[in-house]
């Protein structure tokens, strides 16, 4: 969604709603995620969706996302008996067989017994026989992509459950009948990898299946997935299971200060170094996302140096709107983001980075075009990532016949769609390059100079000056 970047404010409100909120939202923000849970209504809602003029199907209309837990049962009442055929537990013997290697989707029983619903999980060093749950939130863990889970999540009502389904969310005829514009996918991190702290990385392939079968059945509606990190970083074994061709956005929840008492988050390194790269290197793909960030503040607060900074690292460096609130998500609504942007305008071009990294490390900067490597009457470039505050950041690919690059009479090929090289899927590293695109029509036996430069999405847009280029002969090796 062009143009959804960090001109355009963002808020995140789990908060009880009246009309002076409702007013305030709909003149200060083009997209806001709320809690169906609160006591907000389907004419509010509506109301905020009429954006500042206050009329439905202009160019200021807000976008607005409701939320859905869709790896862990939040209903009141929860755990339930269900079918009896669970919890469910890893039906594979050892972590380090592969997740390729599941043919039971739905996992296997649990060795302390079968008294709940099939997609309640239970870790494999714990089979008691009772949903594991999570001890901060109380809520259950579950198989994302278990058949019976589908059904909950859409039926479900405030009315029956607590909490809204998807169909309450976004329809104009069941239960409260919200009609959203999308949904807010959290608790997706239910299916992270083993080593990261829970054990239900085998429910990867079912989260990335019930993503992609909301993205279908819900044509036309936006999807944000709250996390899910792991699916981006060609890493980790959930990378085959991505699910970027399922989500509009993704939100990158406690990127620089999380909602412990932590000033900053001692993740950010990681954050910064190891999975923004990746991250954005996924979202500048051809059926890539938006990226936000939720940050937090703390009692007592910040300094004014330590929140200036996350502005800095979120918007000005990664081109991520931010929207800081408290831990409960319930603070008093705030354009603290458009304030910072009043006096930190775009005027740069992308910076380079890059997905080298896998750890807290920074990288040394790839800049520009990283390899070329020569076809038949062809040339594949190969580049990797760059950011800026302004996005999206598109790759325009330059390239002269004679062996050097002369930029002023080379042939463009502007905003280029980048393909993933075969060596990104298997992990990153020195030689492995996110993007590449295969450049035709060119003659054998001539030499030919290429170059990549980065373009952000400021009107009219920055584009870097680098002259790096790399010169290789179609036709031969």
């Amino acid at each position: 969604l062009a143009s959804l970047n960090t001109t355009a404010p963002c808020l995140i409100y789990y908060g009880n709603w009246n009309t002076g909120l409702v007013n305030y939202a709909r003149t200060n923000y083009h997209l806001v995620i709320l809690h169906p849970a609160s006591n907000i209504t389907s004419n509010q809602i509506a109301a905020i969706k009429r954006g500042r003029d206050n009329i439905a199907g202009t160019a200021d209309d807000v976008l607005v996302l409701a939320y859905l837990s869709i790896g862990e049962d939040d209903r009141a009442g929860s755990p339930f008996a269900g079918d009896g055929q669970g919890p469910r537990v890893d039906p594979r013997a050892s972590d380090n067989d592969p997740l390729s290697s599941i043919t039971n989707a739905t996992g296997v029983a649990s060795a302390g017994g079968t008294r709940y619903a099939a997609y309640y999980l239970n870790s494999r060093n714990n089979q008691n026989g009772v949903p594991d749950q999570n001890s901060n939130f109380g809520s259950y863990y579950v198989n994302a992509g278990a058949p019976a889970w589908w059904s909950v999540l859409k039926s479900m009502t405030k009315a029956t459950s607590g909490q809204a389904g998807m169909d309450e969310i976004l329809s104009t005829n069941v239960g409260n009948a919200f009609n959203c514009d999308g949904l807010f996918l959290d608790t997706i991190d239910t299916a992270a990898p083993n080593t990261w702290g829970t054990a239900y990385e085998w429910t990867a392939p079912g989260m990335q299946s019930l993503i992609q079968r909301i993205h279908t059945n819900y044509a036309g509606k936006l999807l944000m997935a709250n996390r899910g990190l792991f699916f981006f970083d060609p890493n980790l074994k959930t990378y085959p299971y991505n699910i970027r061709p399922y989500v509009n956005m993704v939100m990158f929840e406690s990127y620089y200060s999380d909602s412990s008492t932590n000033n900053v988050t001692p993740s950010f390194p990681d954050n910064k170094y190891d999975f923004a790269p990746k991250l954005n290197a996924e979202a500048g793909r051809p059926d890539g996302f938006n990226i936000f960030v939720v940050d937090y503040n703390h009692t007592p607060p910040q300094s004014q140096a330590t929140v200036n900074q996350d502005y800095v690292e979120c918007v000005g460096v990664q081109g991520w709107p931010l929207y800081r609130t408290n831990p409960s998500l319930d603070a008093s609504l705030n354009t603290n983001s458009a304030v910072w942007l009043a006096t930190n305008a775009d005027t740069q071009a992308p910076v380079w980075d890059s997905t080298a990294a896998q750890g807290p490390t920074p990288p040394a900067p790839r800049v520009g075009v990283q390899e070329v490597v020569a076809g038949g009457g062809s040339a594949t470039v190969y580049w990797d990532v760059a950011r800026d505050q302004t996005g999206p950041v598109r790759y325009n690919i330059y390239y002269s016949a004679g062996g050097s690059m002369n930029f002023a009479t080379a042939s463009k090929l502007p905003h280029v769609s980048p393909g993933i090289p075969a060596n990104y899927r298997l992990g990153t590293g020195p030689g492995s390059y996110p993007y590449s695109c295969t450049v035709t029509g060119l003659q054998n036996g001539l030499t030919y100079a290429f170059a990549v430069r980065a373009e952000d999405g400021s009107s009219p847009p920055h584009e870097d000056t680098i002259a790096e280029s790399i010169a290789v002969v179609p036709g031969t090796t």
